[in-house]
């Protein structure tokens, strides 16, 4: 795992390297966590030991460990779209990773047929999800 990409692109923040439009770096200092997905209820963030943090917009210091392959990969996916410099932590797809139900494996979600933009797939836009 590119665990020093994590810790550069952490640093990169709290430098105001990077754009912080969700005004998070004083708890990614706090965390140690570089943010990298966002929705509407909450945010989740990668720890700089690898460990996929989530908390909601209302109670960020109230802060959950994510321990599902779903979300874990999902949270890699957007850590290595959303900053170039974590390109090597794009989960890759094993033998037991199976087609997104949802998306048909294209990793776009589709709402009576039309692709939907501004709405992320259950798999987190990865088009398959982590097997068992």
């Amino acid at each position: 795992m590119a665990l020093q990409q994590i810790k550069d692109g952490l640093e990169m923040l709290l430098d105001g390297q990077l754009a912080d439009g969700n005004k998070l770096s004083s708890w990614a200092a706090h965390q140690q966590a570089l943010p990298a997905l966002f929705d509407m209820g909450g945010f989740f963030a990668l720890r700089t030991d690898g460990v996929v943090l989530s908390a909601s917009w209302d109670a960020p210091d109230t802060v959950r460990v994510e321990d599902d392959p779903r979300i874990r990969s999902m949270v890699f996916y957007f850590a290595s779209q959303l900053h170039p410099s974590l390109s090597e932590l794009k989960p890759k797809r094993g033998s037991t990773g199976v087609d997104c139900e949802h998306c048909g494996g294209t990793g776009r979600f589709r709402f009576n047929d039309e692709v939907v933009h501004d709405v992320v797939c259950y798999c987190g836009g990865l088009g398959w999800l982590p097997g068992p």
